[in-house]
């Protein structure tokens, strides 16, 4: 078991779709902590540097595999753009831990989240995989 998990966690695909399946947990449990945040404010400008880089580059991916005839270019991105997701929210939690209050940079934090699995998503909606709300 702990061989095929570790296969798993190599795997581009399954990175792709644990990063979309983060970005819903995380989403389930703002509501669940009863966090409102909307989609339109500001993103924090330089801890998320690299994520915000990803979600933006998503269109320019997308018409470069067209022109080229290449959907691998879409999936090299996608696969950049999880492991942004995966290692800003490490460093950067979107809620708050313990008895913390919720900051403007959590909100923020959380529309990056949004913003991040929105990219996944569609992403994985145009090369025809599922896009998986848990893992």
């Amino acid at each position: 078991d702990e061989a095929l998990l570790t296969h798993r966690e190599t795997s581009a695909l399954f990175r792709i779709q644990y990063a979309h399946a983060r970005t819903r947990a995380t989403a389930r449990n703002a509501s669940d902590l009863a966090i409102r945040h909307t989609l339109e404010g500001d993103i924090p400008s330089t801890e998320g540097a690299a994520l915000t880089a990803g979600i933006a580059g998503l269109p320019t991916a997308v018409e470069s595999a067209a022109i080229h005839r290449s959907p691998d270019r879409i999936a090299r991105h996608l696969e950049q753009l999880a492991d942004a997701y995966l290692a800003y929210q490490a460093q950067h939690p979107p809620l708050p831990r313990g008895d913390e209050d919720v900051t403007d940079d959590h909100l923020a934090r959380l529309r990056l989240t949004a913003a991040a699995g929105t990219a996944l998503k569609q992403g994985l909606a145009l090369l025809g995989i599922s896009a998986p709300e848990r893992i």
